[in-house]
């Protein structure tokens, strides 16, 4: 009977070990920075009507969605648009469709008004 062979390990233990110890303190730093700091997003209306108009269609990336609740907008009437989608529980359901093409109205609006004629 011929013997199977597993994967060679990539990290040991130890190694792995030492990962978390720093990895995981460096990205609660950085985390940290962008909440003192107020890093925000820098999108425009268009953007912003991109991510809406994806997520309603079921298009864009996996994160997609979660990238743009998840991250501030420095323009408060953009910002204000991303904080109402992102208080849409999930799954949708025709109410929150419905907010949601609303707000996707909103932000194509306010492209229109970004956009030199």
């Amino acid at each position: 009977m011929r013997e199977v062979r597993s994967m060679p390990r990539v990290f040991s233990i130890p190694l792995k070990v030492l990962l978390v110890i720093f990895a995981v303190p460096l990205a609660a730093l950085a985390a940290l920075a962008s909440w003192v700091f107020g890093l925000k997003a820098k999108l425009s209306a268009s953007e912003v009507a991109t991510y809406l108009r994806n997520f309603i269609e079921g298009g864009g990336g996996a994160w997609d969605w979660d990238d743009f609740t998840s991250v501030p907008i420095g323009d408060p009437r953009l910002e204000d648009i991303r904080r109402r989608a992102a208080a849409i529980d999930l799954p949708v359901t025709e109410e929150g469709s419905t907010i949601l093409r609303e707000l996707l109205v909103e932000a194509e609006d306010l492209a229109r008004l970004e956009t030199p004629t």
